[in-house]
């Protein structure tokens, strides 16, 4: 796209089964994030875990090549690596 002006962009959609993980992602984090919850502590940064999950699986998607639609695999790879990233968040900045 910056090379090219003429290029055109290509819209990038969750399949149905990738659209399931990353509801079931959101209302994970939605009870993580209460008082009790597993991120209370870290709520800033794990309020955007599902965003930047979806966000990742389109730059997986496109990296890799891939055609179609961002398929669940991808969208569960996503997940797995925003998972990751919040524990260690948390670990790093989470109240001891």
């Amino acid at each position: 796209m910056l090379r090219d002006p003429q290029a055109t962009r290509q819209l990038l959609r969750l399949t149905a089964g990738a659209t399931c993980l990353r509801q079931q992602f959101a209302a994970e984090m939605e009870l993580s994030l209460r008082p009790d919850g597993a991120y209370a502590d870290v709520r800033d940064q794990a309020s955007k875990a599902v965003e930047i999950a979806t966000r990742m699986a389109g730059v997986m998607h496109c990296f890799f090549q891939l055609d179609g639609d961002i398929d669940e695999r991808t969208m569960h790879d996503a997940i797995a690596l925003m998972r990751w990233h919040l524990e260690e968040y948390k670990r790093l900045f989470g109240d001891p």
